[in-house]
């Protein structure tokens, strides 16, 4: 991967044993598994709220909110 981002991004090459390519590499690695965490954490999300929805437009959960203002819910 360094000798093809290297070849891409020639003045690259001036950095002592390649530790710019490498850094740039790590980023670059570390941002796609961040963003693919990100968006896994958000379609568990949102298949949790389709659910909740679901129980509560089928009858199967009740919604109230408590006298301090917190909303709660329980299946039936």
């Amino acid at each position: 991967m360094v000798k093809a981002v290297n070849k891409a991004v020639p003045w690259l090459k001036r950095f002592e044993d390649d530790w710019a390519t490498e850094w740039l590499l790590k980023k670059l690695i570390d941002q796609r598994v961040h963003d693919r965490n990100r968006a896994s954490a958000k379609k568990k999300t949102n298949d949790r709220k389709s659910e909740i929805v679901g129980q509560l437009e089928g009858g199967k959960m009740v919604c109230w909110i408590t006298h301090d203002g917190v909303l709660s819910a329980n299946a039936i």
